[in-house]
């Protein structure tokens, strides 16, 4: 990997080896997404977790659809009961059983 070129900070490929990167423009549901990373058990993106905590704020950060909408759904165990909550980008709760 070329590191000169801009690379998604999720799964860490070029726009030549995966076609469709892009800017982020708000990192606003990024850095919801990685906060709720932060307190999970096992997270299996914590590679790019770090490095999204880590990135100033003027550094360009770059992603692939399919890579962010994967990274930010986080999933919550609930604390009454054995539902869990999905927080997707859409800010929207979609309640599922364990």
């Amino acid at each position: 990997m070329d590191l000169s070129k801009p690379s998604c900070v999720i799964c860490k490929k070029t726009d030549e080896e995966e076609p469709g990167l892009k800017k982020y423009t708000s990192r606003t549901s990024l850095l919801k997404a990685a906060e709720r990373r932060r307190s999970l058990v096992s997270d299996k993106f914590s590679v790019a977790t770090n490095a999204i905590n880590a990135a100033e704020p003027s550094t360009d950060l770059f992603y692939h659809s399919k890579c962010h909408s994967q990274y930010c759904a986080v999933k919550r165990k609930a604390t009454d009961d054995n539902t869990v909550y999905c927080y997707t980008i859409c800010k929207q709760k979609h309640k599922a059983t364990v």
